[in-house]
C-alpha cells in the first residue's frame, strides 16, 4: 500500500518536471496582424472562391483574397467577440457581436467601423446579420430571449426597430422560437 501511495505522489511530480523541459507561454502577446491560436473564429462569410472573411473572439477579423492561401488580420478596434459576419460583395459587409456591437467594412475586411445603434446602449448581444446588398443588412431579433429565463424585448423597442427598418428598407426578421410560433 505504501508503494502505491509513493507512486501516486510521483506521477504529478513527473508531470511537472516534464513541463520544465518545454517553453510554456500562456500570455496574450503578439504582433498586430499575426494570426494566433487565441483567436477562436465563430463565423465565416464566403464571397467567392478567392474572397473570404472570418470573425470571432476578442474582436478577431481575418480576410483572404487568394482563396485562403494567405490570411491577414483586419482592424476592428474592439476587444468584444464578433459572433456573425456577412459580406454583401467583395468590399462591403457587416459583423455583429457582444453588447450590441455592429461593425461595417467597405474594404473587404481590412478595416471595420462601428455602427451606432440602440442595442449598443442596452448591451444586448447580437448573434445574426445577413447582408442584403452593399448598403443594407437584415436585422434578426429574438423578441423573447430564453437564455437565463424569459426576457421579452420592450414593445417600444420593437416599434422603434420596425420604424427604423422601414425607413431604411431593411429586412426585419423575428425569431419566434420562445413564443411558440
Amino acid at each position: 500500500m505504501r508503494k502505491l501511495r509513493c507512486l501516486s505522489a510521483l506521477f504529478p511530480l513527473l508531470a511537472l518536471l516534464s513541463l520544465a523541459c518545454h517553453d510554456v507561454h500562456l500570455g496574450y502577446s503578439h504582433e498586430p496582424g499575426e494570426i494566433v491560436l487565441h483567436d477562436d473564429l465563430y463565423s465565416v462569410s464566403v464571397v467567392d472562391a478567392q474572397n473570404v472573411v472570418a470573425v470571432g473572439y476578442y474582436g478577431a477579423a481575418y480576410y483572404t483574397r487568394d482563396g485562403g492561401a494567405h490570411w491577414r488580420q483586419g482592424q476592428t478596434d474592439t476587444r468584444a467577440s464578433l459572433y456573425e459576419v456577412s459580406m454583401a460583395d467583395v468590399q462591403h459587409g457587416w459583423a455583429v457581436g457582444q453588447r450590441g456591437l455592429i461593425l461595417r467594412t467597405d474594404d473587404g475586411g481590412e478595416t471595420w467601423q462601428r455602427q451606432p445603434n440602440t442595442k449598443e446602449k442596452e448591451g444586448t448581444h447580437l448573434f445574426g446579420v445577413s447582408a442584403i446588398d452593399a448598403n443594407t443588412a437584415a436585422v434578426l431579433i429574438e423578441p423573447i430571449q430564453g437564455e437565463g429565463g424569459f426576457s421579452p424585448a420592450p414593445a417600444s423597442f420593437l416599434r422603434a426597430l420596425r420604424e427604423l427598418c422601414d425607413e431604411h428598407g431593411i429586412l426585419l426578421i423575428a425569431d419566434e422560437v420562445q413564443s411558440g410560433y
